[in-house]
């Protein structure tokens, strides 16, 4: 999946997080797309955090000969370093993770890689592995 360039990803980082749709908060976006987070379904272990993301396209695309309008990946964050490795990814036929699911796959046994700064993975790293009086 790409991700945004440096400037748009500033951007991203001094909007203040909005309220999207049911549990969905908004990252921010570009033409093509816009970026949102489920901050309400994290799930924190001793050595992780795992967050759900949407990818909502202003316009459907394909996967593998499949229309797609939204995806949906978990990802999971190691706050030293900081690290990500993907989890599930889901393609949905609507919008907003809505509609059919027209393709997903597991990564088993994701490799840890580190997180790139300025992008929407490092946004969510620095919100995710805040202190908790920092939130």
């Amino acid at each position: 999946m790409t991700f945004l360039r440096p400037a748009l990803a500033a951007l991203i980082l001094s909007t203040p997080f909005l309220p999207a749709q049911a549990g969905w908060t908004e990252l921010g976006g570009n033409e093509q797309v816009t970026f949102y987070a489920d901050f309400d379904g994290v799930n924190k272990s001793k050595d992780a955090v795992a967050i759900w993301t949407l990818v909502d396209s202003k316009k459907p695309r394909t996967y593998e000969g499949k229309v797609f309008s939204s995806v949906r990946t978990q990802f999971e964050f190691q706050c030293a370093g900081p690290k990500v490795r993907e989890r599930e990814t889901r393609f949905h036929a609507g919008a907003m993770a809505a509609g059919e699911l027209v393709a997903s796959y597991k990564v088993e046994e994701p490799a840890w890689e580190p997180v790139t700064g300025g992008t929407v993975k490092d946004a969510l790293a620095q919100e995710l592995c805040k202190p908790a009086a920092a939130k």
